[in-house]
């Protein structure tokens, strides 16, 4: 059998692609930025292809000069159009340098609380490199402690220092800072309000304290929880001691014992009585640290407990 093949062979053009041509580069980045910012800005990539970007005056390329991402450093007078060029075309962005008034903080020395006459620190700091010292003054308006400020120093471009001195009241003062300029890469902006802190605590009035127990009577076979609470808190660098004493019997249950505490205002102190035990004691308290800011704390009154054996 004779078998015939036949190939069909079929031809067709490909489709025209039309290819467009950019006649401008994009470029991506922020629209707005702030003194002393360094942001990324990029444009279309091409292989090959030797970039060439200008930045405003005042802004600094600092890498990327001939590629299509590159970093930029910007100045208060920095703001302008970024340009980029390629390939024969340009691309342009709009970026503006946003200024603003310096804003204030305070920091003060922890923990501290001060007593007539006594110094500590205040340093400023500031958000902005500022051009000349702030004006810092008291604010006389409840005026609690009294207090009164020395001239202030520079410590940094950002940071400057006043001594505080406590006066003769208690509480604490205030205050404020106000005319504070940055420098002219900030934009030479005047702080626009005035800003307002306390400061230290002051206390020139002793502490007082009062004697209390968990429960009275109390049976020989219990505990009970002597506490010593003070009118504000007492350094804890050494102990308030308690002493326990028999009035009739004459016994010294306990002597000069350690009491606790939390907070300096709280000292406790828990107290079990001998097996036997049937009289009126007398709770006593002794070795008073001062308070805080250095005043000694005024001495206070004993109790008496009565200890029953049932």
């Amino acid at each position: 059998m004779l078998c015939l093949v036949v190939l069909l062979i079929s031809s067709c053009e490909d489709d025209e692609v039309t290819v467009y041509e950019p006649t401008e580069l994009t470029i991506l980045g922020p629209e707005e930025v702030s003194p002393g910012d360094t942001a990324t800005y990029i444009t279309d990539r091409y292989e090959n292809e030797t970039y060439s970007w200008t930045v405003p005056a005042g802004a600094t390329v600092t890498s990327g000069e001939d590629t299509p991402v590159v970093t930029v450093t910007f100045t208060a007078a920095g703001g302008g159009e970024i340009s980029v060029a390629a390939r024969g075309i340009n691309g342009t962005k709009a970026v503006d340098v946003l200024t603003s008034a310096p804003e204030a903080s305070i920091a003060l020395d922890s923990g501290v609380v001060l007593s007539e006459g006594e110094t500590a620190n205040v340093l400023i700091s500031f958000d902005q490199d500022i051009a000349s010292a702030p004006e810092v003054s008291m604010v006389e308006v409840d005026k609690l402690a009294g207090g009164t400020l020395g001239a202030v120093e520079k410590v940094d471009d950002r940071t400057f220092q006043v001594a505080y001195t406590a006066g003769t009241g208690d509480g604490i003062d205030q205050v404020s800072v106000v005319q504070a300029v940055s420098t002219e890469f900030y934009g030479s902006v005047t702080m626009d309000t005035v800003m307002t802190f306390d400061v230290y605590k002051v206390d020139n009035t002793s502490a007082t304290g009062e004697l209390m127990a968990s429960q009275t009577p109390v049976s020989d076979d219990m505990a009970v929880t002597l506490s010593a609470v003070f009118s504000e808190a007492l350094s804890t660098s050494d102990t308030v001691k308690v002493s326990v004493n028999g009035i009739t019997t004459d016994a010294a249950y306990v002597t000069d014992a350690n009491m606790i505490t939390q907070d300096g205002i709280t000292w406790t102190y828990v107290f079990e009585p001998e097996d036997g035990a049937n009289e009126l004691a007398s709770v006593s308290i002794n070795n008073l640290p001062a308070d805080l800011a250095g005043n000694a704390t005024e001495a206070v009154e004993p109790i008496i407990i009565q200890i029953k054996n049932d």
